[in-house]
């Protein structure tokens, strides 16, 4: 599992589910951009609920990648906890005008997006692939900004479709033996012991600022950027440690 820079965006949603989305739009013929409110409540299976209508997602189209309702839910629900972490990383590539890596982190959010049924973000991720890489950085420059405030948008967008239904909180001594697992799986390279363990880190309620590490500490193991997600785990120890635990 390599942490570097060359490493492709929702693994959460693209790699773990088996789906390569990264053309999932050419049946459109091309215009995966052309629309914002194309969003579909239709996709529902015999007996089940219709999905929330979310602006930009196409329920319908999400189900030619995952026809399961479950893992279509569990992917769009990984797509959001890793929302600001790619974000982030995109940004942070933009400003290095490093457009080598950036064109392979927004292929990867453009992948993530499609896989889930965001037409719109797709077109946009696309849009940005084509024109890093071959040098446009005008397109680049004028269409990043609207791009990155348009994928964070979804982060809360997403939320209505999940309830925070957990009312247990993890003392420390329950979340450093949950660290410490979770480390011990990173470095055997062990992916599923690993979503495992964050599972259950991510079932229970913490203070504002522990809430916030953990979540980008998911992000990181979603996104299986180790070197990344083991200094997170090293600043909360660090930070429970200031705390006299």
């Amino acid at each position: 599992i390599g942490p570097g820079e060359k490493h492709e965006a929702g693994a959460g949603a693209a790699v773990r589910n088996g789906v390569d989305a990264g053309s999932a739009g050419n049946g459109n013929g091309g215009n995966l951009a052309a629309g914002g409110d194309s969003a579909s409540g239709g996709y529902q299976q015999e007996d089940e609920p219709e999905l929330t209508m979310i602006d930009g997602l196409d329920w319908d189209f999400a189900s030619l990648h995952l026809p399961d309702r479950e893992l279509l839910l569990d992917s769009v629900r990984d797509f959001r906890e890793t929302i600001s972490y790619q974000a982030d990383k995109l940004d942070r590539m933009y400003a290095d005008s490093d457009m080598e890596n950036y064109r392979i982190q927004v292929h990867g959010m453009k992948s993530a997006a499609a896989t889930i049924g965001i037409v719109p973000l797709a077109g946009m991720a696309k849009i940005l692939e084509n024109a890093s890489r071959d040098g446009d950085t005008d397109t680049v420059e004028k269409l990043h900004e609207t791009f990155i405030n348009q994928w964070r948008s979804y982060e809360e967008m997403l939320a209505e479709l999940f309830e925070d239904v957990s009312n247990n909180t993890a003392d420390a001594g329950m979340l450093l033996a949950m660290l410490s697992m979770l480390e011990n799986a990173l470095e055997e390279f062990d992916v599923d012991e690993a979503d495992n363990v964050m599972a259950q880190m991510m079932s229970y309620q913490y203070d504002d600022e522990t809430e916030k590490q953990i979540r980008k500490l998911n992000a990181m193991v979603k996104d299986l950027d180790t070197e990344a997600a083991a200094e997170i785990i090293s600043e909360i120890r660090s930070n429970l440690d200031e705390n006299g635990v």
